[in-house]
């Protein structure tokens, strides 16, 4: 039987690192993207230094507090999982390290990284990323006119204001 060389190219790709690990296969491939569906951290271990092009993060937001929201129009549970309960601060922010330092020994020296977060852990994050050496470029942020309401009052909710309404964007 002959094996085409486009099996033994995946064959190879999914080997685990160490010879007892199962292999992680792609979620999806073409030829210029792939993307990992799993542990990011464990998938990330198994990556070359310096291979990856770009990375879209998005790490929990340590927002399973025992809360609620609204969601459409009814009263919800805030709690996503223990993966998205917060540890305490110093925890937290071991967290966003660790996998923020992974992130940096992946990404080619050109590459780039792009964090999505909310004010609950996009702090942390920013702070390590510069710790880490990353440049900043941008921080972007968009309107969301379904976002649901502080409903619990525990919390003080910021809004921003402009005093005119003209818009003014400046992309480069």
């Amino acid at each position: 039987m002959k094996i085409s060389e486009d099996l033994i190219k995946i064959l190879i790709g999914n080997i685990a690192k160490n010879g007892i690990q199962k292999g992680i296969l792609p979620y999806y491939t073409n030829d210029d993207f792939t993307l990992y569906d799993g542990d990011s951290l464990e998938i990330m271990s198994r990556l070359p230094d310096n291979c990856i092009d770009m990375i879209f993060a998005d790490p929990p937001y340590m927002l399973s507090n025992d809360g609620f929201s609204c969601q459409n129009g009814k009263m919800v549970s805030v709690n996503k999982g223990k993966w998205d309960k917060s540890k305490g601060f110093e925890d937290d922010l071991q967290f966003h390290e660790t996998w923020i330092k992974q992130c940096h020994r992946i990404l080619k020296p050109e590459g780039t990284l792009w964090v999505s977060g909310t004010y609950h852990s996009i702090y942390q994050c920013g702070y390590l990323i510069q710790k880490l050496g990353y440049h900043i470029l941008n921080d972007i942020a968009w309107f969301k006119p379904n976002a649901a309401p502080n409903l619990s009052c525990r919390f003080f909710t910021a809004t921003s204001f402009k005093k005119s309404k003209v818009l003014e964007y400046a992309l480069c």
